[in-house]
């Protein structure tokens, strides 16, 4: 059965290898290569970090013990900017189309209403078809596209600005 909560400090390792492994499985979420430089120590900090803030979380998705989806939600460090989270969700490869993302999605806008935050929001590639539909379908509207905004592999990709303005 799967499960999504709220991230723990303990989940850091966990945390970490399944970050490493979505960037394997995909073409949509792409790390740097130093950014594997980083210490479960040092992603366990981040966390504890992220979770004494009142509008920064991570929410993941367990099958059984395993980690198999997460929702990282940044919110603003300044005072004006405070009121909104930006997102990255990112799923394994072999749960893909099974309402992961959608259940991940759902509890971010509920823990984000309960922290009065107004706004969500997302960059994605705009050939990534699959997350457009998602974030469509659960309210999220293009705002802007910035025109090869990233180099991959000698390829310029277009990204597209994502909001959902929580009322």
């Amino acid at each position: 059965m799967i499960n999504v909560r709220e991230i723990t400090p303990d989940d850091a390792a966990a945390y970490w290898q399944l970050r490493q492994q979505i960037d394997r499985e995909t073409e949509f979420l792409r790390f740097e290569a130093d950014r594997y430089l980083q210490t479960t120590r040092h992603v366990r900090e981040r966390i504890e970090l992220m979770l004494a803030s009142d509008n920064q979380t991570i929410f993941v998705a367990e099958d059984g013990d395993q980690l198999i989806g997460f929702l990282w939600a940044g919110g603003g460090l300044y005072r004006h900017n405070r009121h909104r989270v930006h997102i990255i969700l990112g799923v394994r490869h072999a749960y893909l189309r099974q309402g992961i993302g959608t259940r991940l999605l759902v509890a971010c806008e509920e823990w984000a209403r309960t922290q009065r935050l107004q706004r969500l929001d997302l960059s994605v590639m705009a050939h990534n078809l699959p997350a457009l539909a998602l974030y469509s379908k659960r309210g999220f509207q293009i705002e802007g596209t910035a025109v090869y905004a990233l180099c991959i592999d000698g390829n310029y990709i277009d990204l597209h600005y994502m909001s959902k303005v929580l009322t």
